[in-house]
């Protein structure tokens, strides 16, 4: 094979492997924030969670819909230990770990 012809093919395999890996848009998941960063959420799975799994970073942009406790909020008013459901903007960039939060949903405990 040449190089000309693999290296696309690599780059494709790469960027079909993030898709794979990351969540559906929409798909939402229940999680507990680990911490909290000026443009950005760590969140771990739950303690009821079964599976083991790293923490997510979620990116937070203007665009991302913030609500605590049922209201709407803003990224000061996220709190480690809260529950938090949210959903994906898109697949996870396999070259950078943080994916856009499109809504964040948090609750006290």
């Amino acid at each position: 094979m040449s190089a000309s012809f693999v290296r696309p093919t690599l780059i494709s395999v790469i960027l079909l492997i993030g898709f794979a890996i990351s969540s559906p848009a929409g798909k939402e998941k229940a999680f507990v924030i680990a911490s909290v960063g000026s443009n950005s959420v760590n969140v771990k799975p739950d303690a009821a969670e079964e599976r083991k799994a790293d923490i997510v970073i979620l990116r937070v942009t203007k665009l991302t819909s913030i609500n605590v406790n049922g209201h709407t909020a803003t990224l000061a008013d996220l709190k480690p230990g809260m529950h938090v459901k949210y959903r994906l903007g898109g697949p996870i960039n396999p070259f950078n770990s943080a994916a856009r939060a499109l809504e964040i949903s948090a609750t006290d405990g």
